[in-house]
């Protein structure tokens, strides 16, 4: 087990000027971590041991459920901190403090490539709830929470496997507070899994894909509303045919919604037969075709919409007129309101 090692060197340095807490989560992992982890013989140093494994968000839930003191951060068990990580952590806290700044994001580097693993957020400030939900942010970054914004908040373990499997926790924080950004690179990950390093396992299909949807079905709920409002106003910035061109270009599977008179005319339509020609006695006009087609015996528009008063004299000898009674109502008016009642 090399990773443990790995991760704990680079945190020791760190509590020389900030005394802290570490909280060890062994995911029932089947190799010598807990030996590992003993070997410190370190008072800093909590371990804890789940029956099960119960996967990387439950892990991070107990992690939270242990913590103790002002703030919380999260180191993957292969991952690094550079130095001075929480010394910066803590002075830019209290430099913000005044401003009720209780959750911190900072940049982190991806190992192998060496660069930044997220983007979005070009220089320091704050981040706010719409920033994260429109898309704005995008990638990864190391998050710090003050433990009283956190409160009862946790990650749903439902959400496994889902790729952004923290996204909804953030926009909760996010809607009671703003967060801040500091543009510095504080954190290490690695992405790629050597012989080094720990390999996670591969997920179970079927539970990834409830994972995903139960996330999304969670994340829409929460956020729909919110969501479309900052559709709206996307939308709103450019004209259909802008939309349409960009939709092109980038190979969008999308659909133009048309007014009656562009859907009669659209290429589409006509290919695949939607609309047909009816002769009628005011001029051929289109219609819609039948919804069903049938190879042997093709479905065919009956006759066109009657003319106004096409039908009055057969319905009224349906109502046992006779043809002197109708010839002599054929003028009046109550014919043309109709309000003539059966003889």
């Amino acid at each position: 087990m090399t990773v443990i090692p790995l991760a704990l060197a680079t945190c020791f340095p760190l509590v020389v000027s900030t005394p802290s807490l570490w909280i060890i989560i062994d995911d029932c992992s089947t190799d010598n971590t807990q030996e590992v982890v003993k070997s410190y013989n370190d008072k800093r140093i909590i371990y804890y041991r789940h029956k099960k494994n119960k996967g990387y968000l439950a892990a991070r839930n107990t992690g939270w459920n242990l913590a103790k003191g002002k703030y919380n951060c999260q180191l993957g068990d292969d991952d690094e901190l550079l130095p001075k990580a929480l010394e910066i952590v803590v002075n830019t806290f209290n430099k913000l403090s005044a401003q009720g700044v209780k959750f911190l994001w900072f940049d982190i580097i991806n190992a192998e490539l060496e660069t930044l693993s997220g983007s979005g957020l070009g220089k320091e400030g704050y981040i706010t709830y719409k920033d994260i939900l429109s898309g704005k942010v995008r990638g990864d970054f190391w998050q710090i929470v003050d433990l009283d914004l956190l409160s009862h908040y946790r990650f749903d373990e439902g959400w496994y496997g889902a790729p952004v499997g923290d996204g909804i926790l953030w926009l909760r924080l996010l809607r009671k507070s703003k967060g801040y950004y500091v543009p510095k690179a504080l954190y290490k990950a690695y992405r790629e899994h050597g012989n080094e390093r720990e390999c996670r396992k591969r997920l179970n299909l079927t539970k990834h894909l409830a994972g995903l949807h139960r996330y999304e079905k969670t994340f829409l709920e929460e956020n729909g509303e919110e969501l479309i409002h900052i559709l709206d106003e996307v939308f709103a910035s450019k004209t259909v045919d802008e939309w349409d061109r960009l939709c092109r270009e980038y190979h969008l599977i999308y659909s133009r919604i048309k007014t009656v008179e562009e859907a009669i005319d659209d290429p589409q339509a006509l290919a695949n037969d939607f609309f047909v020609d009816l002769p009628h006695p005011a001029g051929s006009m289109k219609v819609l075709a039948s919804p069903v087609k049938f190879h042997q015996n093709p479905a065919s528009v009956g006759a066109p919409a009657p003319e106004l008063g096409q039908h009055t004299e057969e319905i009224l000898l349906d109502l046992g007129y006779s043809g002197e009674d109708i010839a002599r109502l054929a003028g009046n008016v109550q014919i043309k309101q109709g309000r003539v009642k059966p003889p």
